[in-house]
């Protein structure tokens, strides 16, 4: 605890003064600096323990005439019944928490079936935020986190040249030849599945800054469509096709490793993209990226 009155009783007795009642008592405070500059004394506060926002200022000044005036000026935060708390990682009580967190990239392999693989690429590429709002229960004592988010993902699965993705009349998910139609340049044909995804997730921290986390997630896939750019003779064309028949809901596994707020994650989805017969078979889908974790 630090008491500023002996420091004003300092500034007042020397400017000649006597000192009265007690001024000012400011306890836990960061920062004390005391300036003076040709009679002009100022003892300034610059935070508190629990408010790095407060200022306090007291200034003693003497005129030519000898005359010595006193102000004193105070910030700080204005709240109103209970104000929010900061974050504090070092918490050791239990609580629930609104949080956002692990956005992330990554490619992989997706499994497709023998027929097809002269004309789909296995590999395959994704992005999103796993937890675009999330809702956890800390378990603080051992550092563990129980929490269930809403995020969003993007699946991207290619076609290998000189293939495009195409849509038949009934919605049958099909090939087509590009070279049929004669030379072609600047070639880009992909799938592209976007979720509305719900991790359950279960998050340790096993060392001052390294988390381990593991989740289920079951995602929403509203929206598929196939999208392809190409150029003919100078001439650019861009399609997108949607209305297919992908599966609606699905479910993964996720692992992740972190150190501090980056990490590592693998992703393994083994059902199958589209509903059965409507698309060749897509399915056991794995993929390994970098993620903003955070805890």
């Amino acid at each position: 605890m630090l008491s500023i009155v002996m420091a004003i009783s300092a500034i007042v007795v020397a400017q000649g003064s006597e000192l009265g009642d007690t001024v000012k008592v400011i306890n836990n405070a960061k920062q004390v600096v005391i300036t003076e500059k040709r009679g002009d004394i100022r003892m300034r506060v610059n935070g508190l323990q629990n408010d790095d926002d407060y200022n306090y200022e007291y200034r003693v000044k003497q005129d030519a005439d000898g005359t010595v005036t006193a102000t004193q000026t105070e910030n700080t935060n204005v709240t109103f019944g209970h104000p929010f708390k900061r974050c504090d990682p070092d918490r050791t009580d239990s609580h629930f928490e609104l949080f956002l967190s692990d956005v992330y990239v990554g490619w992989g392999h997706t499994g497709v079936n023998a027929a097809a693989q002269p004309y789909i690429r296995q590999h395959t590429y994704e992005a999103g935020i796993l937890n675009l709002i999330g809702a956890g229960y800390n378990f603080n004592r051992n550092r563990s986190r129980v929490s269930l988010g809403v995020g969003f993902n993007w699946a991207f699965y290619c076609m290998k040249s000189p293939y495009l993705w195409g849509k038949s009349d009934d919605g049958h998910v099909g090939v087509s030849d590009l070279s049929e139609l004669g030379e072609f340049k600047g070639r880009h044909s992909n799938l592209v599945m976007r979720s509305l995804q719900f991790p359950l997730m279960f998050n340790q921290r096993i060392a001052q800054h390294v988390n381990l986390a593991v989740a289920g997630v079951m995602n929403w896939n509203y929206y598929a469509n196939l999208e392809n750019r190409f150029s003919i003779e100078k001439t650019d064309f861009k399609t997108s096709t949607h209305g297919l028949h992908q599966r609606k809901v699905s479910f993964d596994v996720m692992a992740i490793a972190s150190f501090k707020s980056m990490g590592v994650y693998f992703r393994y989805a083994p059902q199958s993209v589209f509903n059965c017969g409507y698309c060749p078979e897509l399915k056991n889908r794995w993929n390994l990226g970098l993620i903003i974790h955070g805890f």
